[in-house]
């Protein structure tokens, strides 16, 4: 399966990298295509919720429909969603983070993608794909430093 993956060590508490996470109104300041996440109820496995995305600069937001799959405060946040039947395109994002013995927290982030589009079109996105979650990571990280 078409898979996108980063880590990366932030200098900063697993606390403090959460509430960076999950400040969803705030995502546009760190993700380069997330401009906000909705949740349609509590922070919690089976929330079901919308993602504001763009897909390319100067285009207006799509809303991708999604549930979040896990929840664990400090450790790991992940959602499944996608656009039309998950047949034809979904997406596995998460967010794990592992604390440090230096305080730091490890952030493994990353996206795996299923469905007929994703198959045909992935040798077209996945430099794209590559080089957004790459850049994500590290705006976030530095968002994250900043606050330390």
């Amino acid at each position: 399966m078409p898979t996108v993956h980063t880590e990366v060590d932030i200098n900063a508490p697993a606390d403090l990298v959460w509430s960076v996470l999950t400040d969803f109104d705030k995502y546009s300041d760190w993700h380069p295509s997330i401009q906000g996440i909705a949740l349609y109820g509590p922070l919690k496995e089976n929330t079901k919720g919308s993602l504001s995305v763009i897909s390319k600069p100067g285009a207006s937001p799509s809303q991708v429909g999604m549930i979040l799959t896990e929840v664990e405060p400090q450790k790991a946040m992940s959602w499944k969603g996608g656009m039309g039947p998950a047949w034809l395109a979904l997406g596995f994002h998460y967010h794990y983070l592992e604390p440090l013995p230096s305080g730091a927290t490890r952030l493994v982030h990353g996206e795996t993608f299923s469905g007929v589009l994703f198959k045909l079109l992935w040798p077209l996105f996945k430099d794209k794909f590559d080089r957004e979650y790459t850049a994500a990571t590290a705006i976030f990280k530095r968002r994250c430093e900043a606050m330390n």
